[in-house]
């Protein structure tokens, strides 16, 4: 161990001996690294920002609504169902929503417009991802009451109130009346599009104040849903989930388990996957560019290790005839290339994460380096700068004492 921690400290004074040459070294590595670390974070950044874009935690929910392609008496879920799938589901459930559609004549003032109304029980955050814009937002008590509160989509609220809305602003859904809670800004997903012209108000309110007997309208029942929305926690195995989710539905609507399943869970994930197949297609451009710069590091850090051992012969002749070994100049060399590896990926990552913050602080650019991605990256510099200096090494080890002393 003694000897070890010596040749370690004597690599670390070789290495630093010439601090200009041992800057180029690293800056060499530095760019191989700062490559990768661009690859990594760009892809990770990347499949972070389109998911969010697009579906958010939509992407990991189980979506359940009415299978209408056979004909049964189970009817669609009912919002009692929600507390049967907790109780089933457990911990891997983190939010629930149950959802009822309807058409309605949408009057405010001397503006009248024909919107879709969205009756919600649960957190519907996470699929209308919206922010608050005016007023406040819908409660989870409220949403599980009766009292008539209605959040404007923006597109809606342009439409019925053109000229803007005061706090107390109320509007007529059907010929009922309903207090303007809150007024929702752009959408932050594509999911969240389906908001953009409507109306959302609580569960029960929809159902009992706001749908009309004549109009386009689904469940028909109070109790009944068009869907529901377990959102299930990060990691959860969905496939699982979906098994027993499915179980406990069949034995609550006395379905057989041997027939037609009754509901649809629909795989909001399936085009997140299509679209991380595009996104290989950009991995492979951007990792074939990354492994280009690994290898021009790997080449110029060789190129300038083989030198410097050649301007070092005669130091290293002088430890041959103090004892050293073949061995110990070996592990010097090979530990000189461990260090600024070391060093040239740290440089690498620093650079490239300051670069990304400026980035992102400018024009949003999608960049995401873990800690675990940062090791991986700081390894791999590591790595390089040992593998790279293996040839040096050999040869430092191989020469003659007397030879190299002439030199």
């Amino acid at each position: 161990m003694m000897r070890i921690a010596a040749l370690f400290h004597l690599a670390l004074w070789s290495a630093f001996s010439r601090p200009m040459r041992a800057a180029l070294m690293i800056a060499t590595l530095a760019g191989g690294t700062a490559g990768v670390a661009l690859t990594a974070g760009v892809l990770s950044g990347y499949a972070r920002a389109m998911e969010a874009l697009t579906f958010g935690a939509y992407s990991r929910s189980l979506v359940i609504s009415e299978n209408r392609l056979i004909e049964d008496r189970f009817g669609p879920p009912r919002v009692a169902d929600i507390a049967r799938l907790r109780e089933v589901l457990g911990d891997r459930v983190e939010a629930t929503a149950a959802w009822r559609m309807s058409v309605a004549d949408v009057r405010a003032g001397r503006e009248q417009t024909s919107l879709t109304v969205f009756g919600v029980s649960g957190a519907f955050g996470y699929e209308a991802d919206m922010p608050v814009v005016q007023g406040r937002v819908l409660t989870a008590a409220e949403t599980a009451g009766t009292e008539r509160l209605c959040l404007l989509g923006p597109g809606a609220f342009r439409m019925l109130f053109p000229d803007g809305a005061g706090d107390a602003a109320s509007f007529r859904i059907n010929g009922v009346s309903c207090s303007l809670a809150g007024v929702l800004g752009e959408p932050r997903s594509q999911l969240a599009e389906r908001y953009r012209n409507s109306v959302i108000t609580p569960f029960a309110a929809a159902a009992r104040y706001f749908e009309a007997p004549d109009s386009v309208s689904f469940p028909t029942l109070a109790h009944e849903v068009e869907r529901l929305t377990i959102v299930l926690t990060p990691g959860t195995d969905r496939d699982a989930a979906l098994i027993d989710a499915d179980r406990a539905l069949r034995r609550a609507h006395g379905a057989s388990q041997t027939n037609s399943p009754p509901f649809i869970y629909a795989d909001p994930a399936a085009p997140a996957e299509a679209m991380a197949r595009q996104r290989d297609l950009i991995a492979r451009l951007l990792i074939a560019i990354a492994l280009v710069s690994i290898m021009v590091a790997v080449t110029g850090y060789a190129a300038a290790s083989m030198a410097a051992v050649d301007m070092k012969k005669r130091d290293i002749a002088l430890m041959m005839m103090s004892g050293a070994s073949a061995g110990n100049i070996l592990v010097q060399v090979l530990m000189e290339g461990l260090v600024l590896g070391a060093v040239g990926g740290i440089a690498g990552i620093i650079l490239v994460g300051g670069a990304a913050a400026l980035a992102q602080a400018v024009v949003s650019f999608p960049f995401d380096l873990d800690l675990k991605l940062g090791l991986l990256v700081l390894a791999g510099g590591a790595a390089t700068g040992l593998l790279a200096s293996i040839g040096p090494a050999r040869k430092a080890a191989s020469g003659s004492p007397a030879l190299n002393s002439r030199s």
